[in-house]
């Protein structure tokens, strides 16, 4: 709530991004460095906003700036780094508005600054969920090793790493997508019904604030399915 009414790129980037960090419980300046010089491959140089060697860069824009035009000035820094330093994720902001494109995964996301609570777990590389979930998936995958993955088909956050890693390691998946057309707003918890159904050997959740999330631990252990919580 505190950032509701940002606007000023120049006056208020570093604080937001300060505190941005601080949500994951990361120190910014343990990883990452404001106003990086780079020199541009057509002979001038710029500003990263904020540069994350080999994870992120960040382009700030105030308030209804286009944010396209902040996309490609990214791509400009990119292509000047050292391929050492070049980053997976490019962010780029106007603080009410976000785009997140994953450049390895070839994907994308963007939403408003109110809705970042349902897209947290998008951020997951700055506190290392990915390779949280490889290793955990690794080690269900030494257990069984016919294993299936079922998930939800999430875009981001933990269902999106869960399907890379699957087709990393050529598991097959199960992806039961809520039905919003068919049952409205209790179509995730009906997409929990659907999993269950498949009587899965157990579940692996991580650390989420939702309802839905809890519902499905629920069931689960009212069914007699092993629950495996994740730290």
């Amino acid at each position: 709530e505190e950032w509701q009414e940002a606007s000023y790129e120049k006056g208020e980037t570093q604080s937001f991004y300060n505190d941005f960090f601080e949500v994951f419980g990361v120190r910014r300046q343990s990883v990452a460095r404001y106003e990086q010089h780079v020199a541009k491959l057509d002979n001038r140089s710029g500003f990263i906003d904020l540069f994350w060697p080999g994870v992120l860069i960040v382009e700030q824009k105030s308030a209804g700036r286009d944010l396209n035009k902040a996309y490609e000035q990214a791509g400009e820094y990119f292509d000047a780094l050292p391929e050492c330093e070049r980053p997976r994720y490019i962010l780029v902001s106007d603080f009410q508005n976000f785009e997140l494109h994953d450049l390895a995964g070839r994907e994308s996301i963007s939403f408003p600054l109110s809705d970042l609570p349902e897209n947290v777990q998008a951020f997951g590389f700055i506190l290392g969920l990915e390779r949280r979930v490889f290793r955990k998936l690794d080690a269900a995958h030494r257990k069984y090793a016919d294993m299936v993955l079922v998930h939800g088909g999430g875009g981001s956050g933990v269902e999106r790493f869960a399907a890379r890693w699957a087709e990393a390691r050529g598991v097959h998946q199960v992806v039961c997508r809520p039905d919003w057309n068919a049952h409205g707003r209790a179509a995730p918890f009906r997409r929990n019904d659907t999993m269950l159904n498949l009587m899965p050997k157990g579940i692996i959740l991580f650390p989420s604030d939702s309802g839905i999330t809890a519902n499905l631990a629920d069931k689960a252990t009212a069914a007699g399915i092993p629950v495996h919580r994740c730290n």
